[in-house]
């Protein structure tokens, strides 16, 4: 019978460690730390900081009935004016500059006192045009009615230097 000896291997030669030889576990070790390392926090140190934060809601959000005509916003404490810090400066909320756009007498509501508004005013009034926006808007004279004393007090101020109409 012949004899099932295992060949004889040789010896197998020492190895000197190499970074390809490093084991999958440790090289992803290696990674994971590096990335955690170059993360960054958000908003650390500088000269910027956000003290603090609002829920704003809200838009132009309108009701009216009657004569009547109300429109408001929802929590926007930071809709009053501009913020300021340093050298910035920020207007905040839906409607900011609104308030410069509501001029008395400013008929078809373009933030100017032309004689547009003049023909706005006389349209609405003798010709079924559409009415001003707001009630303030058609009211030059501040006597809270809009009718043809607005038109001349209009054209007074526009032509004739007559007193300007007061703000809303």
């Amino acid at each position: 019978m012949p004899s099932h000896a295992s060949p004889e291997y040789p010896p197998r030669p020492a190895q000197e460690p190499t970074i390809a030889g490093l084991p999958f576990a440790l090289l992803a070790l290696a990674l994971a730390l590096l990335f955690f390392s170059l993360s960054a926090d958000a908003q650390t140190g500088g000269p910027f900081t956000i003290v603090t934060s609002t829920v704003d809601g809200g838009g132009a959000t309108f009701s009216a009935g009657g004569p009547f005509s109300l429109g408001g916003t929802i929590g926007q404490p930071d809709a009053s004016g501009p913020m300021t810090g340093g050298a910035f400066s920020l207007s905040g909320g839906f409607w900011p500059g609104a308030g410069s756009l509501a001029l008395r007498g400013d008929a078809n509501a373009d933030g100017t006192h032309t004689i547009l508004d003049v023909f706005h005013a006389i349209n609405a009034l003798f010709a079924n045009g559409p009415p001003p926006s707001s009630a303030c808007l058609g009211d030059a004279n501040n006597d809270q009615t809009f009718s043809v004393l607005d038109v001349f007090y209009l054209i007074n101020y526009l032509f004739a230097g007559g007193p300007a109409p007061v703000t809303c």
